[in-house]
């Protein structure tokens, strides 16, 4: 499935930023087997921002992005992460 600007969505075989996708993972599942279930969110993007950073990738937290529509700013968002100028979707904790 594209975006706006033929940007892939999913990540596999054929798909953008498969690479980088399977580095988060990675990184994500480090943080999963190290800490566990049942902390807040912030402990998880903490670590997570370790590991990332650790792994060489560029990473940012809580980021503001503007929203766009053609040629208006509609307003603001948060996004959990940037890696590599990506925006990460979302991160979640359903260990509580």
């Amino acid at each position: 499935m594209e975006t706006r600007k033929g940007e892939m969505r999913k990540s596999g075989p054929g798909y953008q930023h498969t690479e980088l996708t399977s580095r988060i993972l990675a990184c994500a599942v480090e943080v999963h087997k190290s800490l566990g279930p049942g902390f807040e969110e912030t402990f998880y993007q903490r670590a997570l921002h370790r590991e990332l950073t650790a792994a060489g990738l560029d990473a940012v937290r809580e980021v503001d992005i503007e929203v766009h529509y053609k040629e208006l700013v509609l307003g603001k968002k948060r996004a959990d992460f940037v890696v590599e100028q990506c925006e990460v979707k979302r991160l979640a904790n359903s260990g509580r």
